[in-house]
């Protein structure tokens, strides 16, 4: 038995179910998620065979973590999220267009995650997802009094 931990901005994408069987039939093991240990897990009797179905689950996180960038904002930058997301998410909506990216956003989790085909989708979301923040920290100045 092995747990793979996987960050819970990448489970959607390590863990789609059809890659984790493909790595299961590769490999001869058993590999399932645990969305509540958040990782993914491997079983066999033979212990070679959880090395192999092992290496290929890092293989998939590696690749995941090339396609996927993940901007996390403390709490202090919550007031952002809204802005990003755009009334009826329009602004989000713009920015997967213009970056060819799947973009979510967590509200509870204060992190956006850009999903591309490539490195240089990928990229240019992220870019353009700064230059997003920025502008929204251009547009709105707050001012912190002392007591």
């Amino acid at each position: 038995l092995e747990r793979i931990k996987v960050s819970r901005p990448l489970i959607k994408s390590v863990c789609d179910p059809e890659c984790l069987a493909k790595i299961g039939a590769d490999s001869g093991a058993s590999v399932i998620l645990d969305r509540d240990l958040s990782s993914v897990v491997v079983r066999s009797s033979n212990p070679e065979i959880v090395r192999k179905a092992t290496e290929l689950v890092h293989v998939r996180v590696a690749e995941c973590e090339r396609l996927n960038h993940v901007h996390k904002f403390c709490h202090s930058e919550a007031w952002i999220v809204p802005k990003l997301i755009g009334k009826g998410g329009s602004s989000i909506q713009n920015l997967e267009r213009d970056s060819g990216c799947v973009i979510e956003v967590s509200k509870e989790d204060l992190t956006v995650v850009i999903r591309g085909d490539d490195e240089s989708k990928v990229e240019s979301g992220r870019a353009m997802l700064v230059e997003a923040i920025d502008m929204a920290k251009k547009e709105c100045i707050f001012i912190d009094f002392p007591e």
